[in-house]
């Protein structure tokens, strides 16, 4: 891969995993996407339209206008695992804006989910996720 100086390699939101939107350092919102960075415009676009008046994509819940982020976190992973991750992650930061997978109050965030092990690397969710070693991408 070419170095380039001042410059920031950003490919890994081309490619499919989940995200954080984080607004004032707190996760208000996680997501999953095959592709991060069209759903995070998607994000933003959103925020600004319903500053506007305009209509809100059919999967935002009526309740929700626009969700106001100022920091991205992405972890990308295979296309099969983002449900997964997108699950524990939820799990254990609880946004303010996930209401389909947030846990019922009984849940204990703090409980160790299993590790995730694939193509023999060891992916642990849970409270260790945003620690969790970069997965490589085999062509």
């Amino acid at each position: 891969m070419a170095k380039f100086d001042g410059f920031v390699d950003v490919s890994q939101v081309l490619r499919a995993g989940i995200y954080l939107l984080c607004h004032r350092g707190q996760v208000v919102y996680v997501g999953k996407s095959k592709s991060m960075y069209s759903r995070i415009y998607t994000h933003r676009n959103q925020w600004n339209n319903a500053k506007r008046g305009k209509a809100g994509p059919a999967w935002l819940p009526n309740s929700v206008k626009g969700i106001l982020f100022d920091e991205v976190h992405i972890q990308s992973c295979m296309l099969e695992e983002c449900d997964r991750l997108e699950a524990a992650a939820i799990a254990r930061f609880q946004p303010k804006y996930n209401t389909l997978l947030k846990p019922s109050p009984n849940f204990n965030r703090h409980t160790k989910l299993p590790d995730l092990v694939i193509n023999g690397i060891r992916v642990p969710l849970g409270p260790a996720i945003a620690s969790a070693p970069a997965l490589v991408r085999r062509f």
